[in-house]
């Protein structure tokens, strides 16, 4: 598994590429979906919570084992 960190304390795990969904659009606006088609995104899981600002470089950390992630 790839995992990566992002800001200071928060560590999201890669799942895997996701679409825009009508749960984005839901808390943003009529349209959103449809207009960020082209542009995937991804699911990830939280392993460790933590704050996240807009400016924080997102590290690759490396490849864990799952017992690795469940013992966080």
């Amino acid at each position: 598994m790839d995992r990566s960190a992002a800001g200071r304390e928060a560590i999201p795990q890669y799942d895997r590429p996701r679409p825009p969904c009508s749960y984005l659009q839901s808390l943003t606006q009529p349209g959103m979906a449809r207009a960020l088609m082209d542009k995937a995104g991804i699911c990830a899981r939280v392993v460790k919570s933590g704050m996240i600002s807009a400016k924080d470089p997102i590290r690759v950390l490396g490849k864990v084992t799952l017992s690795e992630v469940e013992a966080e």
